[in-house]
């Protein structure tokens, strides 16, 4: 609640929810009702952390380039979600935005189990965590060499 106040006070808008869910099972815990706020600076606060709650702020752009800007001024990279019917935009898209998974015509919901999952920047662990690389990232690799081109001898034959 905290973070859409000082996002209020910034001169941001609630479009909708942005109050704190009271009565039955949300007095058990700490809700707040799904938010979307928008005249918003890349600056604020609200923009610049991970709020973990269902917030989301909308930026209003005059072109893919200045859209781009601003989602890569964010020190989080984790994922990114672009709907286009241009392929050729959606391609630059990958090139262009810095997250570490990218989502043409689709929400940024997670990741197939089977692909590597994480982010750029300070989102993630710094590693994937699924798919191939989570095999990499889980697993220490280590080396044997064996050599089987001497006939091995025993003990015994030794001391004959």
């Amino acid at each position: 609640m905290g973070y859409i106040d000082r996002a209020k006070k910034n001169g941001a808008k609630v479009l909708i929810g942005g109050e704190q869910l009271k009565g039955g099972l949300f007095d058990k815990g700490y809700y707040i009702a799904p938010t979307i706020i928008e005249n918003v600076t890349p600056e604020i606060e609200i923009v610049r952390d991970e709020v973990f709650g269902p917030v989301l702020v909308i930026f209003k752009t005059r072109s893919y380039d200045e859209a781009i800007k601003i989602h890569n001024t964010s020190p989080y990279a984790l994922s990114a979600s672009l709907f286009t019917k241009d392929v050729n935009k959606a391609f630059s898209f990958f090139d262009d935005v810095e997250a570490g998974v990218c989502y043409i015509n689709a929400p940024t919901y997670g990741s197939e189990p089977h692909m590597p999952f994480g982010g750029l920047k300070n989102s993630g662990l710094g590693y994937r965590e699924a798919g191939w690389a989570a095999i990499e990232a889980f697993s220490e690799v280590r080396t044997l060499y064996v050599d089987y081109s001497a006939k091995i001898q025993t003990v015994q034959e030794v001391k004959e």
